[in-house]
């Protein structure tokens, strides 16, 4: 789960957690791949049907400024 509510800063909880997702997004996971290296355009892969969104999408795309610091982050996650 990831956490962005404060529209500042992205917690990531995984396993178990307290928190409740206002959102969920399900993509394969090579659409995930390269969304997490910011090649995805996220507004035109919902339309086209390659990330389901349950929940206030337009609350999520609001909150996609604040994840960008992770795509810088991802390349070294992988490695």
């Amino acid at each position: 789960t990831i956490d962005c509510s404060d529209g500042q800063m992205m917690k990531i909880h995984v396993g178990a957690t307290q928190v409740k997702p206002h959102i969920e997004m399900s993509m394969k996971a090579d659409i995930a791949h390269e969304f997490w290296l910011g090649k995805v355009n996220v507004p035109m892969a919902l339309m086209m049907g390659k990330i389901v969104s349950k929940g206030p999408t337009p609350k999520a795309l609001a909150l996609l400024p604040v994840i960008k610091p992770a795509y810088q982050i991802y390349p070294q996650v992988l490695t």
